[in-house]
């Protein structure tokens, strides 16, 4: 009697792991169908499929309080209202020549017109001033400001530091072209491009490593963030699947190629990055503009304090370890070149709104750096 209850209890565990198994089988050939993942190697297909339908924003209250944390005396109402004005704003379109820009936006924090993110002040004129000083900013998600208001940007901090120190000083114009996901290169065709319609500012400064060396496959392989979804229209699979065929598996970028010497990598990154700060230098002095390379503090490399920060990415990233030393130590052989990836070494406030962009208060550090490096050219 009990063996023939062991055979029977063992022909239903057969019976429904085999239709479990074909279920899930069926399940990941339908997803395949749904998304078509070519260049999404590292996920199954239902993950995507999952992810894609059910995963939402993050829980609102965790976003809200992460704001909240680093505007201590800001009205809590004001706080969320920035953040949930970043997050609707945080849309791309469609840009012959550098692929993408964020959406047109307007709203009481968050304003982006063409490439333009405002800044609040956005000037200061002096009527005594014989000439004005134009001020372009470039740069990815950090220096556009993601998940800070107009005003708290490091170029608006930037343009503040300027008013309350060289009051009676010549006029500064700036303006932010700071663009969520934009890198070294994109940065470069994106001046080329203000150049090419007509728009000439006297001083340009770049504040890149992030993009560069976070995503680093961008820079490796010369591709702008949504290249892989991109190429997916060109290969035919939009026309084929209709509006479910295009599967953004930019997630890619953020690990190493196999098959490469991490070591021989890291080296590529690192000459790569130089070589695009060299044509941009180019660029400026054919112009007659002056030209600034900031290298950005990242909470990968020498943040001491990271363990102890509610907010930051936790993740190590040998990149920045092998690539950050050496930019440091190349500094001086790299015209006009800051290094600013040691500012966090003893830093113990809060300094991410999220966990990888600036909070409002180490924007206005950052903006500081920039302005003792720029201020003899405002003189």
């Amino acid at each position: 009697m009990k063996q023939t209850l062991m055979k029977k209890l063992w022909a239903e565990f057969k019976y429904w792991a085999i239709s479990l198994f074909i279920l899930a089988l069926l399940f990941e050939l339908i997803s395949s169908m749904v998304f078509y993942r070519k260049y999404a190697t590292g996920k199954l297909a239902f993950l995507h499929l999952t992810e894609n339908y059910f995963k939402n924003r993050p829980d609102q209250s965790l976003y809200h309080r992460m704001h909240e944390q680093v505007r201590p005396d800001s009205i809590p109402e004001m706080t969320r209202r920035i953040a949930d004005e970043i997050w609707d704003a945080n849309k791309y379109t469609y840009e012959p020549w550098l692929m993408f820009k964020v959406i047109d936006y307007q709203s009481k924090y968050v304003n982006i017109n063409g490439f333009e993110r405002r800044s609040i002040p956005a000037e200061y004129i002096n009527p005594a001033s014989n000439d004005t000083i134009d001020i372009y900013f470039l740069g990815g998600s950090t220096m556009y400001g993601y998940n800070v208001s107009d005003a708290e940007t490091i170029p608006s901090q930037f343009l503040k530091i300027y008013q309350k120190e060289s009051s009676g000083g010549k006029s500064v114009r700036i303006r932010n072209f700071g663009i969520p996901y934009y890198y070294s290169k994109q940065e470069l065709i994106l001046l080329s491009k203000l150049l090419f319609e007509g728009n000439r500012p006297d001083i340009v400064i770049f504040l890149d490593g992030l993009n560069d060396f976070y995503p680093s496959r961008m820079l490796y392989y010369d591709r702008p963030h949504f290249s892989y979804a991109m190429q997916q229209v060109f290969d035919g699979r939009m026309f084929q699947k209709a509006n479910r065929s295009i599967l953004d598996s930019s997630d890619q970028f953020y690990i190493d190629p196999p098959g490469i010497d991490p070591v021989d990598y890291y080296d590529a990154l690192f000459a790569k990055y130089v070589n695009n700060i060299s044509h941009a230098t180019a660029l400026c002095l054919k112009k007659g503009i002056k030209s600034y390379f900031f290298c950005q503090p990242v909470p990968f490399y020498n943040y001491p304090n990271r363990v102890n920060d509610p907010i930051a990415y936790k993740m190590n990233y040998d990149r920045f370890d092998h690539i950050y030393p050496k930019l440091e130590k190349s500094a001086a052989t790299i015209k006009n070149f800051i290094f600013l990836g040691n500012m966090l070494k003893h830093e113990k406030g809060k300094p991410f709104v999220d966990q990888v962009h600036y909070s409002p208060a180490f924007s206005e550090q950052i903006a500081k750096e920039l302005y003792i490096t720029v201020k003899k050219d405002l003189q």
